[in-house]
């Protein structure tokens, strides 16, 4: 820790520097103001761009596969089986779209009992973000 002592106090007075030039930039009007037209601006921008929109009901299509080709949801694999329903409950935006599903049915596999594990619904459904390959709109 200490070592990097040099770099970490480094680092804070180039915070510093950009948080004093952010400030300069606030400083010509009431930060409410700003905070609250930035938030208008990404409303619309989720609102027109975003294939699903909070609330729409999705159906998984395909599997979701974490960073680097490895299942990032192992021990939950029952609840993104092909048809599984759930609910859009946010929706986010880096490099694309990505989009927060709540599962009606959440499984996990408990191992209590030995290996393999039984498959068990969850209490509190977990949230998942997942990016349009992975689920469709859901029509009744």
């Amino acid at each position: 820790m200490l070592n990097n002592l040099p770099t970490f106090t480094n680092k804070m007075k180039q915070v510093a520097v950009h948080l004093n030039a952010a400030k300069g930039l606030l400083d010509s009007g009431p930060l409410d103001y700003y905070l609250e037209k930035l938030s208008k601006h990404s409303e619309v921008l989720l609102s027109k761009f975003a294939d699903f929109k909070i609330g729409d009901r999705c159906v998984i299509i395909n599997t979701p596969n974490g960073y680097n080709g490895k299942e990032s949801y192992h021990g939950r694999e029952k609840t993104f089986e092909i048809g599984s329903i759930g609910t859009i409950v946010d929706i986010d935006y880096t490099n694309d779209f990505i989009y927060c599903w709540k599962p009606d049915q959440d499984f996990y596999q408990d191992y209590t009992g030995g290996y393999p594990g039984k498959w068990q619904l969850s209490n509190t459904p977990h949230l998942y973000w997942l990016r349009r390959e992975v689920i469709a709109k859901k029509f009744s």
